[in-house]
């Protein structure tokens, strides 16, 4: 703003500044509710930018530059049987859970919903040897929502003790709880629940709560696989997604724009 350069870990602490405006970027939120890919470089605000992965903002003499400082340089791994890529893929997942349990306390808490993202994430954690304790969110008044059948099934085949959250009166607009606002995200719908879950795991000397968030998204990959096969000449491709756009009842030239055609444009 003028001359003056403000700059947080997050958008919230910028705002915080009087001379900093407050409006909103619609086109990026519209972008997070529609899982669109977001710009890197966007906030959910009109004045305030990111700094995108792997990348430095430099200021001399009241001139700004972005320079990138890093870029991942992966290389291709190639084993003879499928045995192998799963046996190398848990000795990442084992010690990527082992590093978030070197602070954990008197226990490590687990978000357990009994499905593969969560259990295995707790028995990575019971291998590793530490006491491990279980939370899943239960559900009278939507019972299709409740996961305690799955969680208890998992618990019974681990050992671990599983500790009921009853997620309906938590949820924000019945909870008795004072919700902060956090204008830097739409989405906050879970957050009083797991504040529930820290609450309880604190009380208990636990310092740690590890859950599957996120893992779907992994496990799918990237939608520009398709886009990806076009450009190596795989027309079946096409195929794929008409018959994925019919499954969900999407328009077929709707998809074939957003996989194909917008990627190589």
């Amino acid at each position: 703003v003028g001359s003056l350069l403000v700059f947080a870990s997050d958008a919230i602490q910028v705002l915080l500044h009087p001379e900093i405006p407050d409006g909103y970027n619609e086109r990026e939120i519209a972008a997070y509710l529609g899982y669109e890919s977001e710009d890197p470089e966007r906030s959910f605000f009109t004045a305030i930018r990111k700094l995108a992965p792997g990348r430095r903002l430099m200021v001399e003499n009241g001139n700004l530059r972005v320079e990138r400082y890093w870029s991942p340089h992966p290389s291709e791994i190639r084993y003879s049987r499928d045995e192998e890529y799963a046996l190398h893929f848990l000795e990442i997942l084992q010690r990527s859970v082992a590093d978030r349990l070197r602070d954990a306390g008197a226990f490590a808490g687990v978000a357990m919903s009994g499905g593969l993202d969560s259990t295995s994430v707790a028995a990575l954690v019971q291998r590793a040897g530490y006491s491990t304790r279980a939370y899943t969110f239960a559900f009278n008044r939507l019972a299709e929502c409740d996961e305690r059948a799955f969680s208890g099934a998992m618990s019974e085949e681990l050992g671990l003790e599983v500790e009921p959250v009853e997620a309906e009166c938590l949820w924000s607009l019945e909870s008795q709880a004072v919700i902060p606002l956090s204008p830097d995200t739409p989405f906050f719908g879970w957050r009083t629940c797991f504040d529930e879950i820290h609450r309880r795991i604190a009380a208990r000397g636990g310092r740690v709560l590890l859950m599957g968030h996120g893992a779907d998204d992994l496990l799918k990959g990237s939608p520009l696989v398709y886009a990806e096969r076009l450009h190596r000449g795989d027309l079946r491709v096409i195929l794929d997604l008409a018959s994925y756009a019919r499954s969900r009842q999407e328009s077929v030239l709707r998809l074939l724009y957003r996989y194909l055609g917008r990627p190589h444009v």
